[in-house]
């Protein structure tokens, strides 16, 4: 089972296949995590 998260988490999760994306992210936020998806390192920079 997992940890709810205290307090505020700030993810950058970079990835370049949608679903994968979308999979990780929704996992991410139901732990607790706040979440921002990119689709390249220089997106994610930006």
């Amino acid at each position: 089972m997992s940890e709810v998260i205290d307090e505020d988490v700030n993810v950058l999760f970079i990835e370049d296949d949608p679903a994968v994306a979308e999979m990780y992210k929704l996992k991410l936020e139901l732990d607790g995590y706040r979440v921002t998806v990119a689709k390249s390192g220089e997106e994610g920079l930006d």
